[in-house]
């Protein structure tokens, strides 16, 4: 049987907030989770559909408590149920969404459900992420496309061959211009060797030349405190200008003449 697709889900760069570093669209997660919690309800009120949408399941059941009924089917000590809300002891115990004043689980307030849990765990530095994506990143005097850029850089969505391989593209890893390590995005803008003397001319290359790896938002925010801002707009300029490289190279493209 054909299965239906829920909502694909997104990097962690599609956020609600552009302040956060995302581009002001819904959290696509929390979203599809909600979406597929939808159908996991659907399968607690007709048991026949039930089907293995455990990811959904969870936010359902976790929104979700016992209405006593007969008491046949809740465990008191492991089932959440309301106090108060005695239901006929002729009927079989029903289970509603405690955030519903009408008995009835929705995708909006599924996803409610689920942003609050995300703002629940989110980290203690997200008031600095925020101040550096607005005040800082976005206010940075340079063209839209550099600004995405960055921030596809800094949600690791450049189309490195690793990131291509992990997407499940049948790929040699390797760098194509050095064939010495993986291709990531780290490699390709900073470690490998021929991009190396590019930075090795810069004036604030000993700042810098020792943040090589990790997760590219972590040394792009790094860089960008070791820096004054004028320097970190010639790293950004230099990555953008590296990566187009890249890409000319890749794709037999002529390099432009100025």
């Amino acid at each position: 049987m054909k299965q239906s697709k829920g909502i694909g889900k997104n990097g962690r760069g599609c956020v609600c907030s552009k302040a956060l570093g995302g581009l002001g669209f819904w959290d696509l997660a929390a979203f599809n989770q909600a979406f597929l919690a939808k159908k996991g309800w659907c399968t607690i009120q007709q048991p026949e559909l039930l089907r293995s949408l455990a990811w959904g399941n969870k936010l359902s059941e976790e929104g979700c408590m016992w209405k006593i009924g007969s008491s046949e089917s809740i465990g008191v000590m492991t089932n959440n149920w309301l106090f108060g809300k005695i239901g006929c002891g002729f009927y079989n115990d029903p289970c509603v969404p405690m955030f519903a004043e009408d008995g009835m689980y929705s995708v909006k307030q599924g996803y409610i459900l689920a942003m609050q849990r995300k703002d629940l765990a989110g980290t203690s530095d997200n008031s600095w992420i925020q101040s550096w994506w607005r005040k800082f990143l976005w206010s940075l005097n340079i063209l839209p496309k550099i600004k995405m850029f960055v921030w596809r850089t800094c949600h690791n969505w450049l189309l490195v061959k690793l990131n291509l391989g992990n997407r499940g593209i049948d790929i040699d890893p390797f760098c194509f211009k050095c064939g010495a390590c993986p291709e990531t995005i780290c490699h390709s803008l900073r470690k490998c060797m021929s991009v190396k003397h590019y930075w090795k001319g810069c004036s604030y290359y000993k700042k810098i030349k020792h943040l090589n790896g990790g997760d590219p938002m972590d040394w792009f925010q790094i860089i960008s405190k070791r820096l004054s801002k004028d320097n970190f707009v010639h790293f950004v300029m230099v990555s953008w200008e590296l990566w187009n490289a890249r890409n000319r190279l890749l794709f037999g493209k002529p390099t432009p003449t100025s």
